[in-house]
């Protein structure tokens, strides 16, 4: 039986998406002859695809001729542009291949990525989460401030954002079958673009992520870019608000941020007696050493869509300590893998979370081998992968009726 031959494209920074986009491919490359289409942003790019080239899988470059710089307005008025005509080119050659279908991942600049729109070949879309700055009033880039760059700037940021949110929603609506990851993302998926999604809720590698052996440290550790969020700013609270003589040192890893980011937040930790230190670019068994050593790990994100912290904390044996929402409430079992707070105005979250933490330095939790257990029992990248199989054929199945009528 011949196998598929599948294109592949997306844009994605590192982080969770990246890690489950690489992940398909990895785990599904026995059964399917993938091409991937990249874009090369240049030396400048803060936040390079580390992805690894493998000698066999074909990788088509195309590199931009606008130099990469980190301001916003010249992202999207001078880099956008350059990285739409690359697309332009990249859904013409994934047309000209004769592929069986495109698995399409987010493009860091408008979220859905303009191949959508353009693509003959039939198009399965992993949408992880809609593009949330244009749907969430906090998250909005309204170019807010007193200085004098930050009001010449204010309307045309908002004009350029609304221009990106209406492109966002053009082109995902423009896929023939989308997935993502949690219930609650495919709820906003439907408010945000008005399209069904189906869900494949992750897995985590246990061949990765597993408890090391190593002693456990008066620490909780924090996943996550600085940006708001993922909730840095309620974890620093959160340990603020444990018992001085119990507070643990707080470790946020994190893929990306700024100098401006991490001193934020160190001032905030300062002012809150909190001990903080930062990680970047771990790999993943420095992770799961961070994980094991950490008695907890903090899940404070809004409205996580799912949280591949979450599960991968958990396969190292690790609970986890939370909100009650987004995609969390989905996956953790209370009382068992860790406890979800209610959010709360105020200092009300960070006391529910503080008291969580104390409850599990008490040792009210299952030992690491049976949490690791539950959590591979159900949160296996092999049914991933068969969910994600099945939900190609379905694409298939469903092109070849639409074309046959």
């Amino acid at each position: 039986m011949r196998r598929p031959r599948v294109a592949v494209y997306h844009l994605l920074p590192p982080g969770g998406a990246l890690r489950v986009a690489d992940a398909l491919v990895e785990r599904t490359r026995d059964r399917i002859d993938y091409e991937l289409f990249r874009i090369d942003l240049g030396r400048n790019d803060p936040v390079p695809n580390p992805t690894p080239d493998r000698p066999e899988q074909r990788v088509h470059r195309y590199r931009s001729r606008v130099p990469f710089r980190s301001s916003r307005l010249y992202a999207w008025t001078a880099v956008l542009p350059e990285v739409l005509r690359l697309e332009r080119r990249i859904a013409a050659d994934i047309d000209a291949g004769g592929f069986d279908y495109a698995v399409v991942h987010h493009q860091r600049f408008t979220q859905a990525p303009s191949v959508l729109g353009r693509l003959r070949t039939p198009t399965l879309y992993f949408v992880q989460e809609p593009r949330r700055a244009g749907f969430e009033y906090d998250l909005r880039p309204r170019g807010l401030g007193t200085g004098l760059q930050e009001r010449l700037t204010r309307l045309p940021v908002a004009a350029l954002d609304a221009r990106i949110r209406a492109f966002d929603i053009a082109q995902t609506r423009a896929a023939d079958r989308i997935l993502c990851n949690s219930t609650h993302s495919a709820e906003y998926i439907w408010r945000a673009y008005g399209r069904e999604a189906e869900v494949i809720r992750l897995g985590v590698d246990g061949s990765v992520f597993f408890p090391v052996e190593v002693n456990t440290e008066n620490q909780v550790v924090a996943v996550g870019a600085l940006d708001p969020s993922k909730g840095h700013e309620l974890a620093i609270e959160a340990v603020a608000a444990v018992a001085r003589t119990q507070r643990p040192r707080l470790l946020v890893v994190h893929p990306r941020g700024t100098d401006a980011d991490r001193a934020r937040l160190l001032d905030m930790a300062h002012d809150g007696d909190v001990e903080l230190t930062f990680a970047t670019g771990l790999t993943d068994a420095e992770l799961a050493r961070e994980y094991s050593r950490s008695q907890c790990t903090l899940l404070c994100g809004r409205v996580e869509p799912f949280g591949l912290t979450m599960v991968e904390s958990l396969a190292c044996g690790t609970p986890v300590v939370g909100l009650y929402e987004g995609g969390y409430r989905e996956v953790v079992r209370e009382g068992r893998w860790g406890y979800l707070v209610d959010r709360r105005p105020g200092n009300g979250s960070a006391a529910l979370l503080a008291a969580a933490i104390e409850k599990v330095q008490a040792g009210s939790l299952p030992v690491a081998a049976q949490l690791r257990a539950e959590v591979l029992a159900s949160h296996s990248w092999d049914s991933v992968v068969e969910h994600y199989l099945a939900a190609a054929d379905a694409l298939l199945m469903d092109w070849a009726e639409d074309h046959r009528a």
